[in-house]
């Protein structure tokens, strides 16, 4: 079975605290320990986490017997690295968050922080691995060598509410790499996707340009959606302060991934 790989991995230790988004990943890796040990789990919560995010993780986590849950408020603004958005804002921003989640586990008394990364993630351009590794945050996942395919598999068999859920990112992906960061922009983006996740898009991106400039990114299957409410999405969207264009290009995962690592 799958899940005594994970144990197998995660049975040596005590007190364990998980770095939890609220994602797929941190989601399953917080159900199966909680039916197995008492978990701490500690979320982040800041202008870089999109509000609908927050309130389902804080929801599923609150849900389950045997966790120790709770938020840490940070303002990742106050970091220089992260507001310049370099090629490495996401090393900065994760060792950061992680920083702190780490100093809290302790004061807690945990004897380890994991988190939710897969192997998948290895082939990846993934800057905040480094943090990862040099905080010294172990990954049970990459340990036990599981896949995003087997983690959506257990997903499904123990009807999680993220089992369909398609990878997030940090509101911060959606700015072209070298614009400066701010809460204004942050936010934007953040209200618009959560208005276009109501309007029945499965999965989107909005990318913003120069605070005004927007493109949709959505599956094939909501061009439809995209096309048959353009006027209503233009308008609700021109209130925000941003000029949608009237195209969408296709979601791809990974693909402002692949600018950065491009340049």
């Amino acid at each position: 079975m799958l899940e005594n790989k994970l144990f197998s991995v995660t049975n040596k230790y005590n007190h364990i605290c998980l770095c939890y988004s609220g994602g797929v990943d941190s989601t399953l890796l917080l159900y199966l320990l909680s039916k197995v040990k008492p978990v701490t789990a500690i979320t982040v919560n800041g202008i870089m986490v999109s509000p609908d995010e927050m309130e389902e993780a804080v929801k599923f986590a609150n849900s389950l017997d045997n966790v120790n849950f709770e938020t840490i408020p940070v303002d990742i603004l106050e970091l220089d690295e992260f507001r310049q958005n370099g090629p490495k804002r996401c090393y900065f921003c994760k060792k950061y968050i992680l920083g702190k989640v780490k100093k809290r586990a302790q004061e807690l008394g945990c004897d380890v922080v994991i988190d939710g990364s897969n192997i998948d993630d290895l082939s990846d351009y993934r800057p905040g691995l480094a943090a990862i590794e040099e905080l010294g945050i172990k990954s049970p996942f990459i340990e036990a060598e599981f896949t995003k395919d087997d983690i959506y598999e257990l997903s499904r068999k123990y009807d999680l509410p993220t089992k369909n859920k398609a990878s997030g990112a940090c509101l911060a992906t959606r700015i072209p790499t070298g614009e400066l960061l701010t809460e204004e922009k942050l936010k934007k983006v953040g209200e618009a996707e959560q208005y276009l996740k109501e309007l029945g898009f499965k999965q989107l991106r909005l990318r913003l340009k120069d605070n005004c400039y927007g493109k949709i990114e959505c599956f094939k299957e909501d061009f439809d959606l995209f096309f048959n409410n353009l006027e209503k999405i233009q308008k609700r969207l021109k209130k925000l302060g941003i000029i949608i264009e009237d195209t969408p290009n296709e979601y791809k995962t990974g693909s402002m991934n692949r600018e950065v690592n491009n340049e």
